[in-house]
């Protein structure tokens, strides 16, 4: 029974740190920060074939081919079973090679079509700014795909408008809805900004996931 114990000691000096190490490799790999993105959950099964080389090497060819063969086939079920997911709300992925950039452009995006931020940036010009708030989620947005024009962080105007002082917060948001460069407005639904905007802009609408609204100036 002590050599038993002694033995298994043994092992677990010589093997113990190799397996610590493999646990915590495994864990890295399926702490992903969204399991719905790719690029966050390839280390899972790169990790799982780098860890089974070493068992394939003592295995027969046969073995190993069917084991193979077997991974191969899994691979591409799941291929085809991911395939209709990944076009979310655009074309078919076939289409795009037959796209040209700006159709691809107004394709797809990180949150569906962005059709409607794409024809809002084309009435703003050169030397003209788009102003934002916090609310917009995705400031990528904020800006066109060439950077023809530039966009302004507002802040948070609310957050402002209620400090110490609240003349100073409402003077700053009176010169943003008065300033004529400044071309489109995107600021959160609820926000004052929002409720003083019709007096200067248009609204153009909603943002899909953010909980904002797009203006443009009259």
């Amino acid at each position: 029974m002590w050599r038993g114990i002694s033995l298994a000691n043994k092992c677990l000096l010589l093997f113990g740190g190799a397996i610590v190490l493999i646990v915590l490799s495994v864990a890295a790999a399926l702490a992903s920060p969204d399991p719905a993105v790719a690029r966050y959950i390839f280390a899972f099964p790169a990790l799982v074939l780098a860890l089974s080389a070493t068992f394939l090497d003592r295995v027969g060819a046969r073995v190993r081919a069917a084991i193979l063969g077997c991974a191969a086939a899994g691979a591409a079920v799941g291929l085809v079973l991911a395939y209709p997911g990944l076009a979310g709300e655009g074309p078919p992925l076939v289409s795009y090679f037959d796209m040209s950039a700006a159709q691809r452009l107004r394709s797809v995006g990180a949150d569906g079509r962005p059709e409607a931020f794409i024809d809002a940036h084309s009435r703003v010009k050169p030397g003209e700014w788009i102003a934002f708030d916090e609310s917009l989620d995705l400031p990528y947005l904020a800006w066109p795909s060439d950077l023809s024009h530039g966009a302004i962080w507002l802040g948070d105007l609310d957050l402002d408008l209620a400090a110490a002082e609240p003349m100073a917060g409402a003077a700053r948001l009176d010169r943003i809805l008065e300033d004529p460069s400044v071309r489109m407005l995107i600021v959160g639904d609820l926000s004052r900004a929002a409720g003083a905007a019709p007096k200067h802009f248009n609204f153009l609408f909603h943002c899909k996931s953010s909980p904002c609204s797009v203006f443009i100036r009259r």
